[in-house]
């Protein structure tokens, strides 16, 4: 972890960013908005990933894309459909 910490100080300088600058900060919400707008990963199972004690603060991550929710929102469909088919099918 040190030798990230340091290579992150070394780019940071080099490219002139505020000291303030946190790239490992900028690389863990990448990681946990990618995870979250996936529709693919809870927010439980991210809260563990992240290591967030509560999960108000995963909920910060959870700004999924429309893509997601559009996805999330066939599901039905897609059960419905089967039902239907499966249905017509016995008959």
């Amino acid at each position: 972890m040190r030798q990230i910490s340091e290579t992150s100080r070394k780019i940071r300088d080099a490219a002139e960013l505020p000291q303030d600058f946190r790239p490992n900060h900028g690389l863990r919400h990448t990681f946990a908005s990618h995870l979250a707008s996936s529709g693919e990963v809870d927010l439980y199972t991210l809260q563990r990933l992240m290591t967030h004690k509560s999960p108000m603060m995963t909920q910060r991550y959870a700004h999924l894309r429309d893509e997601a929710l559009k996805r999330g929102a066939n599901i039905m469909s897609r059960i419905v459909a089967a039902a239907e088919f499966s249905e017509a099918k016995t008959k």
